[in-house]
């Protein structure tokens, strides 16, 4: 029994019929399984490509933030935003590696604006209790993320 490698990817077969390239060989009796190959390695290779594309652009798109809280005047609640923002872009979104790093990242940033002492809080589940001073906090929502910002020395 001759095993077809091909067997198990019927699917592809179907798609395959559909593309438009086809390469004609003349003087082998192969022909029709060469062409059948190059055309499988031509689907799996714009599927992998479409794959690697389609991972960079989830990876670079703008988080979505919302405002839980805040009691910052507009131009320090625009500035958290926009630090936020940058850092999700960064740092490629939240994970237990950037973690860190973001929220010293979001601290630093909004010292330079903001002179110190700024505090920086974010992740998927915590809870909280404190006493700032006016017009010196805000909650943001990032996808699943909270970013906490205020002032006050810890």
């Amino acid at each position: 029994m001759k095993y077809n490698i091909f067997s198990s990817f019927d699917y592809i077969d179907k798609i395959c019929n559909t593309i438009p390239i086809k390469i004609i060989f003349y003087s082998n009796t192969n022909s029709f399984l060469i062409q059948n190959m190059i055309q499988h390695c031509f689907l799996f290779l714009l599927l992998a490509c479409l794959t690697i594309i389609s991972v960079e652009n989830a990876n670079t798109r703008p988080p979505n933030i919302i405002v839980r809280a805040s009691n910052m005047t507009e131009s320090m609640k625009q500035d958290a935003i926009r630090i936020t923002k940058q850092a999700f872009i960064k740092f490629d979104g939240y994970s237990t590696k950037s973690r860190s790093s973001m929220a010293q990242y979001i601290r630093y940033q909004f010292e330079q604006l903001h002179q110190p002492a700024w505090q920086c809080i974010l992740g998927k589940d915590y809870a909280l209790s404190i006493n700032s001073e006016n017009e010196k906090r805000i909650i943001l929502d990032v996808d699943k993320v909270s970013v906490l910002i205020f002032k006050g020395k810890c």
